[in-house]
């Protein structure tokens, strides 16, 4: 079965919000960093980076989570599924609505595109998220690992 997702509001008013910053920015490396006297390479390569974040921020995300008899399966965009082999499952229930309060990104997205990466709350500890809303989260525990 698979299970397509769906963007909670806060996580549509980022997505906007951080593409705009990102035309900005590139706006102003443009006009301002061609003016400052760099390498003549400066300016593409800033812009280029620029251009990378976003499509591979957009190539991470997920896109919907699918079950089978072997594995969950978190489907990305544009990327290589992440999965999840059943046998490997310890535990699976419904996360709290306040196990999502404190939560600190390490590494990872927290909003363009979606929620995910590696997290760390003190409720959870250290986990993977893989998300596009904050609400109705399923944690799965296998092998130590949330």
């Amino acid at each position: 079965m698979e299970f397509g997702t769906s963007w909670d509001r806060t996580l549509k008013v980022l997505t906007v919000l951080s593409c705009a910053m990102l035309v900005v920015v590139a706006a102003v490396v443009y006009l301002v960093v061609d003016r400052a006297g760099l390498p003549a390479l400066a300016v593409p390569v800033l812009l280029l980076a620029l251009v990378i974040t976003p499509i591979a921020t957009w190539a991470l995300a997920p896109r919907a989570f699918a079950v089978d008899r072997e594995a969950v399966r978190v489907l990305r965009n544009a990327w290589a599924p992440v999965v999840l082999p059943l046998r490997s499952i310890e535990a699976a229930e419904l996360l709290p609505a306040a196990g999502f309060c404190g939560v600190r990104r390490l590494v990872g997205c927290g909003g363009m595109f979606g929620y995910y990466g590696l997290f760390w709350s003190r409720a959870l500890g250290r986990f993977r998220l893989y998300a596009t809303q904050r609400r109705g989260l399923v944690q799965l525990r296998a092998a130590g690992a949330t």
